[in-house]
């Protein structure tokens, strides 16, 4: 399974790194030549790579190995679903 982490120059990524000390702000799953990621005002979408990789074009791809055909099938019926942003939240109240 791959995944695409990624950050963008924008208030709201520079927020997300700094509230997780992480270098990436988000992240997306490979789905052949898609990819399935979730954003405020679109909810969980299936798009394409190349149109994910031109959005984001700091990016570090990770491969994680083994078959994940279950956790695939899960991220493919989210598809639709709106954006949970319950967990940002969850870093300013402790």
């Amino acid at each position: 399974m791959q995944f695409y982490f990624t950050r963008a120059h924008t208030l709201g990524s520079y927020f997300i790194r700094l509230m997780t000390g992480s270098r990436w702000s988000h992240v997306g799953v490979v789905d052949g030549d898609h990819i399935i990621d979730s954003m405020s005002g679109f909810g969980v979408r299936r798009r394409s790579l190349r149109s994910f990789l031109d959005a984001f074009p700091e990016h570090e791809l990770v491969t994680i190995p083994g078959e994940h055909l279950g956790a695939m099938e899960f991220y493919r019926t989210q598809v639709g679903e709106p954006y949970d942003s319950s967990a940002l939240w969850g870093f300013l109240m402790p």
